[in-house]
């Protein structure tokens, strides 16, 4: 307790022999330092869409042309069972190094999924070639 009193001694000392500019200048630094937190809290309340992002795991969305296209020219399966084909973690990561373009589905290797910006837009068979005339394609 001694110690206390000595130090508070000490503290209201040194306060007594501050000059009004030091007190200022004292003031103005705890000011700064309290801008600052509430800075650091803001930017950390309003992240901005990026930083979302990176915060957010990316997954793939079909849409519903794909889904279509899938019962047409692959097999008429239901929505739900499409859905979890082409939303496989490897064709994530084949997307993620490769940003947009066409990728075959896994364990189908004629089957190419077409994804652009998290979207499968478009499934095709390859080996099926399209007609121009309207009528079905054909197989090679």
């Amino acid at each position: 307790m001694d110690k206390i009193r000595s130090y508070k001694r000490q503290l209201q000392r040194v306060y007594k022999a501050m000059t009004e500019d030091a007190m200022r200048n004292l003031v103005k630094a705890q000011i700064i330092a309290c801008q600052a937190i509430e800075r650091s809290d803001k930017k950390k309340q309003t992240a901005t869409p990026k930083q979302k992002a990176g915060r957010i795991k990316p997954h793939l969305i079909v849409t519903q042309h794909a889904i279509t296209r899938f019962q047409e020219r692959v097999a008429p399966l239901g929505k739900e069972e499409i859905r979890k084909l082409l939303t496989t973690d490897s064709l994530l990561e084949a997307y993620r190094a490769n940003t947009h373009g066409k990728y075959p589905l896994q364990g189908h290797k004629n089957i190419i999924v077409v994804i652009e910006k998290y979207k499968v837009v478009t499934v095709y068979d390859k080996t099926k070639k399209r007609v121009s005339d309207g009528s079905s394609p054909t197989t090679t």
